[in-house]
């Protein structure tokens, strides 16, 4: 039980380590734009929702990234292999989805060109 509380205000020390960089945010300094205005196709819809999303989808990419590398330190210094390799598979896959974010609207740029190559 001691072992779970030491954990617990670890986890909790690193989760406010994270959010000290945005809690310096000011309200008034995010601002959306309107995405129905701004598109003429579905497409250009679709690329403006991926604009006002993707720094926000960025920023819990981030913190995951974060909480799953603290995971991954635990499970190294207790040396279970089964916790270290879902740890790690865990790492991979959130690296992936954040290359997958980063990249969205120019996935969504080339599916257009490669869509509108075939017409």
């Amino acid at each position: 039980m001691k072992h779970f509380f030491t954990i617990a205000i670890m986890d909790a020390a690193m989760l406010s380590l994270a959010f000290f960089p945005v809690a310096g945010l000011h309200a008034a300094a995010i601002t959306f734009e309107n995405p129905v205005t701004a598109s003429n196709s579905l497409v250009d819809l679709i690329i403006s929702v991926l604009k006002q999303i993707q720094p926000f989808m960025m920023m819990l990419a981030a913190l995951g990234i974060l909480w799953i590398g603290f995971k991954l330190v635990i499970a190294v210094g207790t040396g279970n292999q089964a916790d270290i390799t879902k740890w790690k598979s865990l790492f991979a896959y959130a690296l992936i989805g954040a290359a997958i974010i980063a990249g969205s609207v120019v996935i969504v740029e080339a599916v257009r060109k490669f869509a509108a190559g075939i017409k």
